[in-house]
């Protein structure tokens, strides 16, 4: 059973969490991470603290930044909005160059294009077909967006 049929994570409340981390080696747990959410939610910083071991796990942040050119990806902002919708979704990673910045915001783009047509027809889809992606300075930006229903349905998995 998931943790939404659990009834522990309500995604109808105006959740806002912001995650931020500075690090070296590409992996978020091994920074500074801070999270500041505005409620009380066990469960809901559970499943952030799932989402950063994952992405951590996955080397998702070495394959976007290719360390044998001197591309590194060294710190990450995520801010998550709940609206009455949608939950809105800001990531601001940090780059060592403005030039690495431009070519970790081409494969972040290529990497959204390409999970869309995958994830086609699944709930999970529309997270990736939102997204828009710029590079600027040393800084790549991603926004996207997830209808709350869609949301749930792709949290609500088992």
């Amino acid at each position: 059973m998931s943790r939404l049929q659990e009834g522990k994570v309500d995604l109808s409340k105006e959740h806002h969490v912001h995650i931020k981390s500075d690090f070296e080696n590409g992996r978020m747990l091994d920074g500074n991470l801070s999270v500041s959410m505005n409620s009380n939610s066990p469960v809901l910083l559970e499943l952030l603290g799932d989402f950063v071991k994952a992405t951590d796990e996955s080397q998702v942040l070495h394959l976007m930044a290719w360390s044998v050119r001197d591309e590194k990806i060294n710190g990450v902002e995520l801010e998550i909005k709940f609206d009455d919708v949608n939950a809105n979704f800001d990531f601001v990673f940090k780059t060592n160059s403005e030039k690495t910045a431009e070519k970790v915001g081409n494969r972040f783009s290529w990497l959204f294009t390409i999970a869309s047509k995958i994830m086609s027809g699944n709930s999970a889809a529309e997270f990736y077909e939102q997204a828009a992606v710029k590079s600027e300075n040393n800084r790549v930006a991603i926004s996207t967006k997830i209808s709350r229903s869609a949301l749930k349905d792709f949290l609500s998995y088992e």
